[in-house]
């Protein structure tokens, strides 16, 4: 028996996961970075904190929201034939 430190989830909600992981893990690094003025009075993990909660309830549903938009967007944009090997202007090389 296999014990997990996480309950599993389906893959039918692994993209909400992913949003609510990636969101997090984006606003703490800029909230931390954005914060970096209070290590001098002693307060940046208070200061940190209270802005890293605040940007990632913001966040959450922003991203939650966006992303299945930006991936149709980016599935629109993007094409095979940026996977096949490239042919010469003037046609196919010959073999």
């Amino acid at each position: 028996m296999t014990a997990y430190l996480l309950p599993k989830i389906s893959r039918r909600h692994e993209h909400f996961a992913f949003g609510v992981i990636q969101s997090g893990l984006t606003t703490a690094i800029a909230s931390g970075v954005a914060n970096l003025h209070l290590l001098k009075e002693g307060m940046f993990i208070l200061g940190w904190l209270a802005s890293w909660l605040s940007s990632w309830a913001l966040m959450v549903p922003i991203v939650l929201i966006a992303t299945p938009v930006i991936r149709r967007i980016v599935s629109y944009w993007a094409t095979s034939q940026w996977l096949e090997p490239q042919q010469s202007v003037t046609g196919p090389r010959p073999e």
